[in-house]
C-alpha cells in the first residue's frame, strides 16, 4: 500500500475574503468547528499522519496537524510547486477554505488514480455557487515530474497576467489551452453534494445558514433541510444520468471518450463531447 502524504494549503492573501469578521476563511465556523478543523477531523478517519499546513506566513496552527513553511506565492501552482520537497509515494492536496462532507472526503482519499482532480464542472445547486470548483488534487510518484512541469508552466504563464489556479493545472495536464474551459474525466472525479469553497463574504452569508442546519444534527432532524439536501443530490444525479444517455445514445458516442467542455463565459450550459 502506498504510503500517502496529506497537504492542507492555506497560503494566500484571501483578498476577496478580505479578513471579514476579523478572521481568516479558513477559521470560519458551523456548528462550533472551524472549515480547517473539519478536515483534519474527517482526514482522521483515514490515517494517523498528520497533514501538513501549508502557509508563507505561519498563521495557522492547529491540533492533529503540522505546519509547512513555504516562501511567498501569488497563486496555489506556486503553493504546490514549493512543497516539491516533501512529496511522497501519493500525494494529496486540500483547500483550507472548503467544507468537504463525509462523502467527498472518503472519495478523495480512497481514490484509486495516478493523477486525479476532484470538483465539479458547473454551478452548485446546494450553495447556489455559478462556477465550477476544484476541491482536490492528487497524484502518486510516478507523476512528479509531469506535475513539475505542469506547474512550472502555470507558473510562467500567472507571471504572464494568468490565474495559476488549479483549472489551469488542469487544463495543461490535458493538452488544453489554459484559458479554455475543459474537463477531462480521464484525470477528474465529480463532487456534486454539499462540499463548497468559501472566497467571499457573499458567499458566506448565503450560505451561512445552511450549513450552519447541516452540521447541526438536532436541527436537521425538526426541519425539512434534510429533504432540501436529498433532493439536491437526487437531480445532481439525474442530471449526470440524462446527460450520460443523450451523450451514449443520441450521440452514438462511447462513455469513456469524452471530456467536458464548459464555455469560459457560459458556465451553465455544460456539454459533452468525445477526448481527442
Amino acid at each position: 500500500m502506498q504510503k500517502t502524504k496529506f497537504f492542507i494549503c492555506c497560503a494566500g492573501a484571501g483578498e476577496r475574503w478580505g479578513n471579514y469578521l476579523g478572521i481568516d476563511k479558513q477559521h470560519i465556523a458551523f456548528g462550533g468547528e472551524t472549515l480547517l478543523e473539519r478536515t483534519i477531523r474527517l482526514l482522521g478517519a483515514y490515517t494517523d499522519s498528520l497533514p501538513a499546513l501549508v502557509d508563507e506566513l505561519g498563521r495557522f496552527n492547529a491540533n492533529g496537524a503540522r505546519q509547512l513553511l513555504i516562501p511567498p506565492t501569488n497563486c496555489i501552482a506556486q503553493t504546490l510547486y514549493h512543497t516539491r520537497s516533501q512529496w511522497g509515494e501519493r500525494n494529496i492536496f486540500l483547500l483550507g477554505d472548503v467544507f468537504y462532507s463525509y462523502k467527498a472526503m472518503g472519495q478523495i482519499v480512497n481514490g484509486e488514480r495516478n493523477l486525479c482532480f476532484y470538483g465539479r464542472p458547473h454551478e452548485s445547486l446546494f450553495s447556489l455557487g455559478k462556477y465550477g470548483e476544484i476541491f482536490a488534487f492528487t497524484f502518486t510518484q510516478e507523476n512528479f515530474s509531469l506535475v513539475e512541469k505542469h506547474l512550472g508552466r502555470v507558473i510562467e504563464e500567472q507571471q504572464k497576467g494568468g490565474r495559476g489556479k488549479l483549472w489551469e493545472l488542469h487544463r495543461s495536464l490535458s493538452g488544453q489551452s489554459l484559458s479554455q474551459h475543459v474537463i477531462n474525466l480521464s484525470c477528474f472525479e465529480l463532487v456534486e453534494d454539499e462540499t463548497d469553497d468559501f472566497d467571499s463574504p457573499k458567499e458566506y452569508e448565503r450560505n451561512r445558514r445552511r450549513y450552519e442546519v447541516l452540521t447541526n444534527p438536532a436541527g436537521m432532524r425538526s426541519s425539512l433541510f434534510l429533504l432540501f439536501i436529498k433532493i439536491c443530490r437526487r437531480s445532481f444525479r439525474l442530471r449526470r444520468l440524462l446527460t450520460h444517455y443523450y451523450h451514449a445514445l443520441l450521440r452514438g458516442k462511447p462513455r469513456r471518450a469524452r471530456t467536458i467542455r464548459v464555455p469560459i463565459q457560459k458556465y451553465n450550459s455544460a456539454r459533452l463531447r468525445p477526448a481527442k
